[in-house]
């Protein structure tokens, strides 16, 4: 749409300017259109945004917490669990990140995962770096989306405000350009 408005703007900035030029009042249009669809930049189309349902209402992400996380995570795992569920209606899997000795992490690069608090996965790691106490974030980042906060607390909160970020017309959705940093200054908890 940018581009379309910006090219019947230079068309007529182009027309204006040769009307007051005086003289010959002729201009090739195709000319002059093809000359300033050349010198505008390209526009990248927008990124679809990231359902967890697909569309026979199924859950895409499976959840995924830490196998050796607090009692706190796991259980913030199984509420988010629930909470999808009453949400969307659909059935979300729920384990830890524990890989078989036949697994890599490669191996589940590709694989569509919730990631809460501190997995073993590379981008809850790099989600995770520099988050203080009082810090949270959401994150999506290929594939995963990164819930997770500088303690089991801030992790609640994350959970809390992914959730409110959900709902039946935005199609269960997340925008793929997700980068959520939050900071709840002690006291207001």
């Amino acid at each position: 749409m940018k581009r379309f408005v910006s090219l019947i703007f230079a068309i007529l900035l182009a027309l204006t300017a040769v009307s007051c030029a005086g003289g010959d009042n002729t201009v090739d249009t195709a000319e002059t259109t093809a000359a300033v669809i050349a010198t505008l930049p390209e526009t990248e189309a927008p990124t679809p945004p990231i359902a967890l349902l697909n569309d026979a209402g199924a859950a895409v992400y499976a959840i995924i917490r830490p196998d050796e996380g607090s009692g706190d995570e796991k259980q913030a795992g199984i509420d988010l669990k629930k909470s999808l569920k009453t949400l969307t209606g659909a059935e979300f899997s729920l384990s830890s990140d524990f890989l078989m000795p036949n697994q890599t992490i490669e191996g589940v690069a590709e694989v569509p995962e919730i990631l809460i608090g501190a997995t073993n996965r590379p981008e809850s790691i790099a989600a995770r770096e520099g988050l203080t106490v009082n810090d949270y974030v959401i994150r999506v980042v290929g594939t995963k989306i990164v819930i997770a906060g500088g303690c089991d607390l801030m992790t609640k909160r994350a959970i809390e405000e992914f959730l409110s970020m959900l709902s039946a017309e935005n199609g269960f959705a997340l925008s793929a350009e997700t980068d959520i940093r939050g900071k709840i200054e002690r006291g207001h908890y």
